[in-house]
């Protein structure tokens, strides 16, 4: 109803009732999956809405038409119910619902609108949504023609609604008013049963849809008719996104309806259609908070140069990029950290961020419209005297085919592209004066939207989200598709055009952020203002480890580097988000590798590096240190001491990780520091010595028998059932010409040994004075389960039955430490149906676990399966490594002695003349091949796949 046409009812005041939600800006959302395959459908099948004005928080687009059924809905009339409409500071009053607006209404489900959440609303005759928002008032504020309506955006009282057809829409139907608005023309709204507003909830969580419908309403022309038929509808999604629909749109005033969003008036939208003055009927548009493809905040500790996935997407979206050369993580970003990508002027070196963004990769839709933005911070001034032009961006690939963006020794930036039809565009800024060491929000975005019309297409440079310098032209194509991967910080190619640059950015790097959308300059203004929490870099202290704490002046030794994020000691809460540390020596002289670099780096998702040095005959204790370590460092040593003792000769030998109770032959190196250099020659040659060699354990930390080198048992009885000791025997060993003699290791229980062997020179070998040690740890391995004691049948489908689980060697014989580990290893049982096999037959449930294990072996009372028929009971070294080997275990309650054989990916191979059963899964799911021989690839593709999702 128009105010023109009731000038009495509008000597009233009309009550203006701006919301309370605070405004804030938008944080990182991750939207549902849904709605990125709208937004990421071909430019061909996109409704053109255009010229959005002050959007900030939302960004819209069109999506495909899909009409929500509104019958089963709850309609909203006069009198009805649940919901009804009030009059309550409107321009008419029911049962005429010219304008009228609803009481709360609840949604259904948590409704998340420009960053406050929502769990009612009002619905406004005039095509409004409104939270947390009472204005109602006229629907027509002349009649024209042509006709024009109030409360368009912005507006201080249309805070917090929606606006989806913004007319005079009048649902009065003739039932509740006859001769309705007159009776010489009397509404096309004959009934509430057509002619209607209604909502309803559909869709289950988490992507449940609140509905809102005006179905066939006419539009009030004047206080005598109605005209017109509209069908529209308000779409809340789950995910905070919302969508209009526009079905029937036949206008019978002369006005344009307005279609938007306000948030505030400083926040909102208003679309237009290009040519057309609305939207055309049977069309959609979707609105959404924009969200980048991918995004960087170098949250990391450190990178290794070449680290695949090292540089992580915050955005969670998988895009995870590599530092190259020198460029590495840094405290002192915008936000938190930052990329540091030093100065290079040679085309042959690279130092920089591969994001794992590919321009051209066709699932991220970046060749049409496209946004880049971050934070830079020079080392030197922008421009002045010796400043150098610095590539920032690149991802060029192929000669004259151009994407980079260029700061040039004036200070100005230049953004080239070359489009696909071969055409190079680009804009540059004027000159710009920033201080070194100053931080700067620099964007760059390209539209090649294929509108028609002349200058449609643009690209722009957007800095400190205050002034845009944009170049705009008419181009058919995209982005060209050679592209490679966004490089951030370098020129990655050698290549440059005419304003590009081989030269490094000299730079710090901040909140990189990636869209295939292009932002407006309000939007832009957004994200620039944008922080979140910083990721933990605390480390609680280094753990330095080796295996015996000692080596030889002539040969590199070798030291490894833990960080630790706890106080656990040995560590058991490795550090994973990446670290630079530096080490050092008091004590004998010692010299790291490479020359002068005591640094050691751990890359982001690495918990360890190793770094070689050597050190003259003596000893030193070693650290290593970092800001973010907070406590000094501890060793693995056994009796916690960081002192490295290094000697001019020793023994070297390594006993591989291998599986218990196999014999292991070994050669054992006696070396010393030449007499004239720094290099290791034979301390013995072709003499047999007497050496005293002991064992220890490591993990765990106790056992039960010893190893036995050259079948010697290592205690000071030979006693193979006997622990080993601190005294250890006396193995005579035969050392050729070259100084290295062989023997044999075997150890019949599992865990973690050291092995250390001494030698004392004598007066009768006229070697009085020498002492030569060496030492090596090594993992033995259990190389079966076998699972026994299985309750004897039939046992009643669903029942409990009983089995006992036990961790062999290589011999048969159960290994008693076995769960005895710092961290105990353990076994997951499963079931492998093998009757029936019949059409319709079911794998039915497993369920069950084993109990504690002492001396090797479990036992459990609790195991179950739901079907009846005959089946396998097998078990599985859950970790499928003990203890980091990669030697797995396996075992079958149908056959004694079942071996495992590879993990998923890999290939089972049988000894020759071996038929056997292969199975393949993991937890409590398993599938079979019979009749196996030579050799069988563990995949799905053979087996199918027994347990989806998880590795076999």
């Amino acid at each position: 109803m128009g105010r023109s046409g009731h000038p009495a009812r509008w000597a009233g005041t009309t009550p203006m009732c701006p919301p309370g939600a605070v405004r804030r800006w938008p944080g990182p959302l991750l939207l549902l999956a849904w709605l990125w395959r709208w937004l990421w459908l071909p430019t061909g099948l996109l409704l053109a809405a255009t010229g959005a004005a002050q959007a900030a928080t939302y960004t819209s687009a069109s999506t495909p038409y899909s009409w929500v059924d509104p019958g089963g809905h709850a309609k909203i009339g006069h009198n009805t119910s649940p919901y009804k409409f009030t009059s309550a500071g409107c321009g008419s009053a029911p049962p005429t619902l010219d304008d009228a607006i609803s009481g709360l209404i609840p949604i259904g489900f948590s409704f998340v609108f420009g960053g406050s959440t929502y769990t009612q609303l009002r619905v406004q005759t005039n095509g409004r949504v409104q939270f947390n928002n009472t204005t109602c008032g006229y629907g027509t504020d002349g009649i024209g023609p042509p006709q024009t309506y109030p409360y368009g955006y912005p507006d201080a009282a249309m805070n917090t609604t929606m606006k989806v057809f913004g007319v005079d829409l009048d649902p009065t139907n003739l039932v509740d008013v006859p001769d309705y608005p007159s009776a010489a023309s009397k509404t096309n709204c004959t009934s509430i049963a057509h002619c209607f507003v209604s909502v309803g909830l559909s869709g289950s969580a988490p992507n449940r849809q609140f509905v809102i419908t005006w179905n066939q309403v006419p539009e009030w022309v004047s206080a005598s008719k109605t005209s017109g038929s509209f069908s529209v509808q308000v779409i809340l999604n789950e995910d905070g996104s919302f969508v209009y629909q526009y079905g029937q749109v036949v206008h019978g005033g002369t006005g344009t309806a307005q279609v938007g969003w306000q948030l505030s008036t400083g926040d909102y939208q208003v679309l237009s259609f290009g040519a057309a003055t609305e939207p055309p009927a049977n069309t959609a548009i979707i609105f959404y908070i924009p969200k980048p493809v991918a995004q960087y905040w170098f949250e990391e500790g450190a990178w290794v140069a070449d680290g695949s996935g090292q540089v992580r997407d915050s955005d969670f979206g998988g895009w995870h990029g590599t530092a190259r050369g020198r460029a590495q993580a840094s405290a002192d970003g915008y936000v938190c950290r930052a990329a540091d990508i030093p100065l290079n002027t040679s085309a042959g070196e690279v130092d920089a961020v591969a994001t794992g963004i590919g321009l051209s990769n066709p699932a991220l839709n970046l060749l049409g419209t496209g946004t880049i933005a971050f934070w830079v911070r020079t080392n030197g001034a922008w421009s002045g005297s010796g400043v150098l032009a610095a590539q920032w961006l690149d991802a060029t690939t192929v000669n004259n085919q151009w994407f980079h963006l260029t700061r040039q020794a004036s200070g100005a930036l230049s953004f080239v592209v070359t489009d696909s039809t071969g055409t190079v565009r680009s804009v540059s800024t004027p000159a710009l004066s920033f201080a070194a060491g100053s931080w700067q929000h620099v964007a760059v975005t390209w539209n090649f939207n294929g509108q028609p019309g002349t200058d449609q297409d643009r690209i722009t440079i957007t800095v400190n989200g205050s002034t845009t310098t944009a170049a705009s032209f008419t181009s058919s194509g995209t982005l060209v598709t050679s592209l490679g991967v966004l490089v951030l910080g370098d020129n990655p190619s050698g290549l440059a055009s005419g304003s590009g640059s081989v030269n490094s950015a000299d730079a710090l790097f901040d909140e990189v952020q990636v869209f295939n959308y292009e932002l407006s300059l309000t939007q832009l203004q957004a994200r620039k203002l944008l922080t979140h929490g910083c990721g933990d870099t605390a480390i609680d202290h280094f753990e330095l480890q080796s295996t015996g704490w000692s080596g030889l002046s002539c040969t590199p030794s070798e030291v490894t580097v833990l960080a630790c994020a706890d106080s656990s000691h040995p560590c058991t809460a490795p550090y994973t988000q990446g670290f630079v540390a530096t080490l050092s020596a008091s004590g004998a002289a010692t010299r790291w590798l490479a020359a002068g670099d005591a640094t050691v780096i751990v890359g982001a998702g690495q918990t360890t590096a190793t770094k070689r040095f050597y050190m003259n005959a003596g000893s030193a204790t070693l650290s290593a240190s970092a800001a973010t370590a907070a406590n000094p460092a501890r060793c693995n040593s056994g009796s916690g001491s960081c002192v490295w003792t290094s000697a001019d000769s020793g023994f070297f030998f390594d006993v591989p990780n291998h599986v218990s109770a196999v014999v292991q032959t070994v050669a054992v190196r006696a070396v010393r520091k030449s007499n004239n250099s720094n290099d290791c020659v034979p301390a013995f040659a072709s003499v047999s010595k007497p050496l005293n060699l002991r064992c220890s354990y490591g993990n765990p930390g106790s056992g039960t028998l010893p190893v036995q080198v050259g079948g010697v048992a290592l205690n000071s009885s030979n006693n193979a059932t006997a622990a080993c000791d601190a005294t250890g025997q006396t193995v005579t060993l035969a050392f050729n010409a070259s100084g290295v003699a062989s023997t044999t290791v075997a150890y019949a229980d599992v865990g973690q040994l050291q092995l250390t062997g001494s030698y004392t020179g004598t007066a009768t070998a006229d070697d009085t004075g020498l002492t030569m040690t060496g030492s090596d740890s090594f993992i033995a391995a259990p190389q079966s389960l076998s699972v026994t004691g299985v309750s004897a049948g039939p046992i009643r489908a669903g029942s409990s039955f009983s089995a006992t689980v036990s961790a062999r060697n290589a011999a048969g014989a159960v290994t008693p430490n076995f769960a005895r580990e710092a961290a105990p290893e353990s076994v997951t049982l499963g079931w492998l149906r093998i009757q029936p096999t019949g059409s319709g037959s079911v794998t039915g449930s497993f369920s069950g676990s084993l109990g504690t294990f002492s001396g090797g072996s479990a036992t459990t009372g609790n195991l179950a399966w739901s079907e009846v028929g005959r089946g396998d009971l097998v078990a599985r070294l859950s970790s499928n490594s003990y203890l980091g080997s990669g030697l797995g275990a396996f075992g079958s309650s149908a056959a004694l002695g079942a071996l495992y054989c590879a993990n998923e990916g890999g290939t089972c191979t049988l000894p020759v003349g071996t038929t056997a059963t292969v199975y393949y899964g993991n937890n409590s799911s398993y599938a079979a091949r019979t009749g196996v021989s030579g050799s069988l690839a563990c995949s799905n593709a053979v087996f199918g796949d027994p347990l989806y999702g998880v590795v076999k």
